[in-house]
């Protein structure tokens, strides 16, 4: 799964796990009903995620970790740069420089390895100042170092079963956006009818139905839809 996949899917384990914290909620057939189907729907995408498409593929879940741990190191060094070129009359070079998470984020991965080996190479440059002002010594340039020798072996790794992680992932996709589909035209319904009497459980669920519109970093998967305007 990509990070946004990722983020629908834990939005869907989320409500189950409100319906889980609360096993002494009283509720009718229909709402009961309602909860199974949605269970279903889960099963569904949970068993895909044995797929190359999903749990099977560590090596995403590996890039992602590689990969924050690379913007982090190289953000102080950026910055630290910055901050020394325009002492330095340098504006130009202060001003390529990329100072903040979100733009390395938004970066492709051969992008975002290129960027951060030019700040480490810049940073190689300086390595003296960079110790005295900055608190930046040569084990924090290594580090910067290690960190992308192992996000550029883990670009390098060829891919396993592409073809068949291809349909798999479709698969997985298409059970995700059924279960967003699901919270949005049947389980809403139904949960509005725990409002009046069973108001915490409510209130519970309908926090945990909440979408985050925020964009995942590449924006490369379907948005999922929102549920109506939670009644607060």
């Amino acid at each position: 799964m990509n990070k946004q996949q990722t983020a629908r899917w834990n939005r869907q384990l989320k409500i189950k796990q409100v319906r889980q914290d609360h096993p002494d909620a009283t509720v009718g057939g229909l709402v009961t009903r309602a909860f199974a189907r949605h269970d279903a729907l889960l099963a569904t995408a949970d068993a895909l995620m044995t797929t190359p498409a999903g749990r099977s593929t560590g090596a995403t879940l590996k890039k992602s970790t590689e990969e924050k741990h690379l913007v982090e190191v190289v953000l102080p060094f950026a910055n630290a740069l910055h901050l020394l070129y325009l002492e330095t009359g340098d504006v130009e070079k202060a001003h390529a420089l990329r100072l903040f998470k979100n733009d390395y984020e938004a970066l492709a991965g051969a992008l975002l390895l290129a960027e951060t080996r030019n700040v480490a190479q810049q940073a190689a440059d300086h390595d003296q100042v960079l110790a005295e002002e900055a608190d930046l010594d040569l084990a924090d340039r290594k580090e910067l170092d290690a960190a992308n020798t192992a996000f550029a072996g883990l670009l390098a790794a060829p891919k396993v079963a592409i073809e068949t992680g291809k349909t798999a992932n479709a698969d997985l996709r298409a059970a995700l956006r059924a279960a967003d589909v699901f919270v949005k035209k049947e389980l809403t319904p139904a949960v509005e009818l725990l409002k009046r009497k069973q108001p915490k459980f409510y209130n519970a669920l309908r926090e945990a139905m909440r979408v985050d519109n925020a964009p995942g970093p590449r924006g490369t998967d379907d948005a999922a839809p929102a549920p109506n305007n939670p009644a607060t």
